[in-house]
């Protein structure tokens, strides 16, 4: 029996235990993000010719972060430049012109302007000649086909293309390959590469499915999205 004045003392254990705070949400764990690249579709131009620019993925290029691109003497800092245009945002290719004077070139690309000025996260090397004005002209239509070094090829394995003659695209445009299963649309495609002027082979990767595909060629990118112009049938079997 408690006394007048006297204090209950609950025993600890029969105390309900309070609830206890969620944990604060802690960020996000920052994930590394690639930079984006490119690729040339040449090695080498004519002074003055138009220079395509094939991005690796859609560029971001807002108001605040822009990215650009430039062309430079091969081996000048980032701040020096001539030709240069701000790439649009989500742009997955631009253009820039090639310098009058023979030389040893790059073209830059350049991200989070105005914030960082000369941020330079990739470049490809180039050279102007005089004698790249002689370019050969379009491959014609007759003579855009191919043939595989082999007609069934194992899954994942590399599907080698052999091309009919050196390919060239006409100017602007682009040659390109894909491997895709039988009867489906020409607009479908899994793996595909761009065709190197003057390619004469190329390598694309099976798929990992087993099953009935065919290597597609396709001209005229990008004013003709889904134009094919050879297919050849090949089967994915087994390792």
């Amino acid at each position: 029996m408690i006394g007048h004045g006297e204090q209950c003392v609950a025993d600890p254990a029969q105390i309900a235990p309070r609830a206890t705070p969620a944990p604060a949400r802690l960020p996000a764990q920052e994930q590394t993000i690639a930079a984006p690249t490119f690729r040339l579709a040449a090695s080498s131009y004519a002074p003055g010719a138009e220079i395509r620019i094939r991005f690796s993925q859609a560029i971001s290029s807002t108001t605040r972060s822009r990215a650009w691109v430039t062309v430079s003497e091969r081996g000048a800092p980032s701040s020096s430049y001539g030709a240069w245009q701000y790439v649009d945002d989500h742009a997955t290719s631009a253009a820039l012109e090639a310098p009058k004077k023979d030389g040893a070139y790059e073209v830059r690309l350049h991200t989070d302007y105005p914030t960082k000025s000369y941020n330079v996260v990739h470049a490809e090397p180039f050279v102007v000649q005089t004698d790249a004005a002689a370019e050969p002209g379009e491959t014609p239509l007759a003579q855009q086909r191919f043939s595989l070094a082999k007609k069934s090829v194992r899954s994942g394995a590399r599907v080698d293309v052999v091309f009919a003659v050196p390919m060239h695209a006409a100017s602007g445009e682009q040659f390109w390959i894909t491997i895709v299963a039988r009867d489906t649309p020409d607009t479908s495609w899994g793996t595909y590469e761009y065709v190197p002027a003057g390619a004469r082979r190329m390598k694309l990767t099976a798929p990992t499915a087993l099953g009935e595909y065919e290597v597609r060629l396709h001209a005229n990118y990008p004013k003709m999205t889904t134009n094919v112009v050879h297919r050849v049938a090949v089967h994915v079997e087994s390792p």
